[in-house]
């Protein structure tokens, strides 16, 4: 199974980066990566995957409050005498304490039969978006880097904390993507930035969520050509990769040995 980020970490180890690049490593081999991919899908009519600079409001969790004093949840759940923050039997499984000053909004009253949650949940368009790269917060004029983890490693963080997002895990499937965000969020005002991967064409869930293997060496070797140049690798080194970026191109749209020297992967800077 193959994704823009295992592109472009394969990449950059081809460029001679190493096997653990930075996250600003990363940002600037997306960036190169949606370049090849617009040129491909504009002058050769190859469209694999569109890369898109996005914000979007991070979701805050839910705040209420009850005999004056006042709650953030960190727990999906329905309302009920059992979970009432402060005197319901099992409240602590759902809310903690909080200050007014955690919210910008005044919290509404605690009200039984509504649904609440920490909203750390954002789905993608079913249709067309598989996944998010580079990802940064931003609050009060600052930018933060935040980290994408796996899924497994994400379910084993403590779920009743709260503040800036600092880590992400994206869940891919047939029924759609979403972005799982942790910890809660409490500022309304924060803002996720990311390059979002999206299928071009006509939008279809039920499309492969995977890059057709033919085109992964060819990726691989056009965007470690470009990456070679911005790490100032040797010109030894580039020939080698620039032959190889025609060769695989040529070999994926299954063109004949002659129009491989048509095929060459130019500098998208």
């Amino acid at each position: 199974m193959y994704s823009v980020e295992e592109v472009c970490t394969t990449a950059m180890t081809m460029a001679g980066r190493g096997d653990k690049p930075s996250n600003e490593d990363l940002n600037n081999a997306v960036k190169m990566l949606g370049n090849i991919l617009s040129d491909w899908a504009t002058t050769r009519g190859v469209h694999l995957w569109d890369l898109t600079n996005t914000e979007i409001n991070v979701p805050v969790c839910d705040f209420v409050t009850e005999a004056g004093q006042v709650y953030k949840c960190y727990q999906d759940h329905i309302a009920a005498a059992d979970n009432k923050p402060g005197s319901g039997e099992k409240w602590g499984d759902y809310w903690v304490s909080a200050s007014v000053g955690d919210y910008t909004p005044t919290p509404g009253a605690w009200n039984a039969g509504f649904q609440y949650g920490p909203n750390r949940t954002y789905n993608l368009n079913p249709n067309v978006d598989e996944d998010v790269l580079a990802v940064k917060v931003q609050h009060a004029g600052e930018v933060y880097d935040v980290k994408k983890i796996p899924h497994l490693d994400f379910l084993r963080l403590p779920m009743d904390s709260f503040g800036l997002p600092e880590k992400i895990s994206v869940i891919k499937s047939a029924e759609g993507s979403a972005i799982h965000i942790w910890p809660a969020n409490d500022q309304e005002s924060a803002r996720l930035l990311y390059y979002l991967v999206c299928r071009p064409g006509a939008p279809d869930k039920l499309d492969s969520m995977t890059l057709p293997a033919q085109w992964v060496p060819a990726l691989y070797y056009a965007l470690a050509v470009e990456l070679g140049f911005f790490y100032n690798i040797g010109l030894d080194r580039l020939n080698i990769l620039g032959q190889k970026a025609r060769y695989e191109f040529a070999k994926a749209s299954r063109t004949n040995e002659s129009e491989v020297d048509e095929c060459f992967v130019t500098p998208c800077y």
